[in-house]
Parts: C-alpha cells; structure tokens; sequence
C-alpha cells in the first residue's frame, strides 16, 4: 500500500518499504519499530509519505502530513523559481543600461528641440508659441524621442543569443551532454564533473540480467542448455536462484500472468529465468518443503545463504552475492565441458579481474556470484 503520511513506525513486523519514489534506488529499506530501533543499526523507525509499504504490518503514528512530509517539501523546493544564469542576468543588466540610456538621450533631445523651438518663437514676434504649427512641431518632436528609445533597444541581440545558444547545444551534443532548454546550456557547458543518478529516473526502475559468465564463458541474453539439463552448471544456476531467493510468484489479478514480486535484484533474475523457459513457479513451491535454513542478505555479510534437503538426505547449501566475498568459499568451478575443475587462486584472480572487473564492473553492472556446495548431516 501506498503510505499517505510521514509516520513513526510504534509496532510491526517484518515491515520493508520502497522509498525509490523519493530516491530513486530500487533497493527495499527495512524498518524497525521505535521499541527495537537502535541509533547504531541500519534500520530506522520513519515511513515516507509517497512511499510504498513493500512487505510486513504494523501501527505507525502520524506525524506529518501535506506539505509538510518530506516529499511535500521537496515538491515545494522544485516549485520555486529559478534564479537566472548568468547570460540572463547580463542581458538584462544590458537591456537595462540601453534602456536608461535611450531614455535620457530621448528626454534630452526632447527638450533641446522644444527649447529651440520656444527661443525662435521668442525672438519672432509674428510666431504664436501656442499657434497649431507650433503644436505640430512639438509633436513631430515628441515621436521623434520616442523613436529614439526604439531605436536604443537592440533588435538583433535576442536572435543574436539563440543562435549562440543553439549553436552551444548542438556542439555538446557532439560530447554526449544533452540539453533539453537553450538557457541550460550555459550552465552545463561550464560544468567540469556531472555526478548522475539513472536508476529509477532514466530507466523503468527495473532491475534485468545482461550477461552471465557461465562454463567459462561470458554469454548475452538467454543462455542455451538452461531449459535441458544437459550441464550440472546450469542446473545448479536455476536452484540456486530459486531457492537461495526470498522473492515470490505471484498471478497479477488484473492480467492473469505470474509476476515475481518482492527484492529487485532477484525479480530480475526470476524473470531471467522466466524468458529462459523455466518453470520457476513449481521449482519455488517444491523449495517450500525443503528449506531448512535462510540467512538473509545484508550489507556487512555482502551474500545470502540457504540451505536446502535433498532427496538423498545430502543438504546443500546455496550462497550468493558479492563476487569477491563468494569466490573465497568455493574451491572447485565448471569448466567448458561443465565437468567440475579445482579452483586454484590463479584462476580465482583470473575471474575477479578479466570476468568482474573488466567485463561487468567496466559497463556499471551490478555482480553476483552463485555456487553450492553438498554436505553431511
């Protein structure tokens, strides 16, 4: 459900909510009720109006609601008026000095032209000062003051600007900076570093598997063989997904389709699985019956754990997460032929810094790691 107000969280269990309205990160927050909140951990007691309440129940106190929550806030912040940009603040200096200026030089002239005209009609006797000649000559003299002032006021600067300033958004297009408004530019062309932030802004706030480094080598999209059992590799990459995974499968009642639904990351990897063909919804709901204990992911652990009993009463025990914490517990892999090798250190390295480093974390993808391992009672 939708959270309506900034509230206190006084009782709740297992209560996770999904701030990435307000954040822009897909990564549930949990929270811990005002009773077992500890400034030391991670957990805080605060829901977020705006925000969705991801899994658990409780009884939250309100504390804030409308404009002044957090979200209401910052739609205020962002309703504010922008300051101008510097080009704008020059223009407009400029616009303003020619303005006086062509103001000044109008009066002046004005009454330069107006006071000739009263000296000549002075010395003349035969003129009338108030005569409708006279009148006329003052008006004519009044236009031509008005005139001035027009004429003061630059015409072509205006146009003069845009083009610079289209000229200056088509050149950073060229760098991969785009600019959606002309006055922008400026300000983005004197940036030296642009910090940005994608997830949940530029992109669908989903979370989907680009590559997989599976028997050796390193595959785009679906992998091959993951339908037909013929490699132990892949059939130990679909349990330990789906039974190392606290995500669920759940029949969108509006549409009929199974979704998954819970953590990001492993929704993502769920429907990677779905695209691939498996039948992830009777391998979840036969794990059911099997889990014999989970150890959840957390940021100081950096991997989840889960073990699970096997048919032959072996358990095996599925670990995933970062690859650098993961790969130290593993001592054998699958080579080309999907036939188990012994994990030396070298080959260890080899994966972190050729597969991880250089060909994930080089293109900002998020890694993990899974292996098992089969033990006794």
């Amino acid at each position: 459900m939708k959270i309506p107000a900034d509230c206190i969280l006084l009782t709740g269990t297992d209560v996770a909510a999904d701030e990435s309205s307000l954040t822009g990160e897909p990564e549930q927050v949990v929270k811990s009720d005002v009773n077992e909140h500890n400034v030391t951990d991670n957990p805080s007691p605060f829901l977020l109006a705006g925000t969705l309440l991801a899994s658990g129940s409780g009884t939250a106190l309100v504390c804030a609601v409308g404009i002044h929550t957090r979200s209401g806030q910052a739609e205020q912040k962002l309703n504010i008026e922008e300051d101008v940009t510097p080009l704008q603040g020059k223009l407009e200096t400029i616009a303003n000095q020619v303005g006086g200026l062509g103001v000044a030089v109008a009066i002046l002239t004005f009454v330069i032209v107006v006071g000739k005209l009263f000296i000549e009609t002075l010395r003349d006797p035969a003129k009338d000062f108030l005569s409708v000649s006279t009148i006329n000559l003052i008006v004519n003299y009044l236009i031509l003051s008005i005139t001035v002032i027009v004429v003061a006021v630059p015409e072509g600067l205006p146009l003069a600007v845009t083009i610079s300033l289209a000229y200056s958004v088509k050149k950073m297009r060229k760098e991969n900076n785009l600019v959606r408004r002309l006055d922008a530019s400026e300000t983005m062309g004197g940036a030296n570093e642009i910090c940005t932030d994608k997830t949940g802004t530029l992109t669908k706030n989903q979370m989907t598997v680009q590559e997989i480094y599976i028997n050796q080598q390193v595959v785009r999209g679906k992998v091959r063989g993951l339908t037909v059992d013929q490699y132990a590799s892949a059939d130990l990459l679909v349990q330990g997904v789906l039974w190392n995974c606290s995500a669920r499968i759940e029949r969108d009642p509006r549409t009929g389709v199974l979704e998954p639904k819970g953590n990001c990351t492993e929704i993502g990897l769920i429907r990677y699985l779905m695209s691939a063909g498996i039948q992830v919804q009777d391998i979840i709901r036969e794990k059911e019956s099997k889990i014999l204990q989970t150890i959840p992911f957390n940021s100081s652990r950096k991997r989840a754990s889960t073990a699970v009993m096997l048919k032959d009463s072996k358990v095996r025990v599925f670990l995933k997460g970062a690859p650098e914490i993961v790969i130290n517990y593993c001592t054998t892999y699958f080579d080309k032929d999907g036939t188990q090798q012994e994990l030396t250190e070298e080959i260890k390295q080899k994966i972190l810094d050729e597969v991880v480093t250089d060909t994930f974390a080089k293109k900002a993808y998020r890694t993990l790691m899974i292996c098992a391992r089969d033990i006794t009672q």
